[in-house]
């Protein structure tokens, strides 16, 4: 059977968002009085662990993490709207590609 469907990862595929998140968590843990690397930030994720676990863990109020990934969300989603997060190419990709394919976009999120 021929290909039929293509399905794309958002991001780090079709754009360029993740360095912003890590940011975005850096600066909250942070204000937390944590200290996020790159590199725990990436076995955290790999482990499939949040990188508030990192707060939980020096036994940092529930609701002091929450309120401060509250306010992460929302400077991550302004950073979003306000910066350009494409993927160079990936526009004209998508237009070759879905006169033949049926797309679709996925997430592990």
């Amino acid at each position: 059977m021929p290909l039929q469907y293509l399905l794309w990862d958002h991001d780090g595929v079709l754009v360029d968002t993740e360095r912003w998140y890590f940011e975005e968590t850096r600066t909250l843990l942070a204000q937390l009085g944590v200290e996020l690397s790159r590199e725990v930030y990436l076995d955290l994720m790999a482990d499939g662990r949040p990188s508030c676990d990192l707060a939980r863990a020096r036994g940092i109020p529930e609701e002091e993490i929450q309120a401060c990934r509250a306010n992460r969300n929302l400077l991550y989603q302004e950073y979003l709207r306000s910066h350009p997060i494409e993927i160079d190419g990936v526009a004209e990709v998508l237009t070759e590609l879905g006169s033949r394919y049926r797309m679709g976009v996925v997430t592990t999120a």
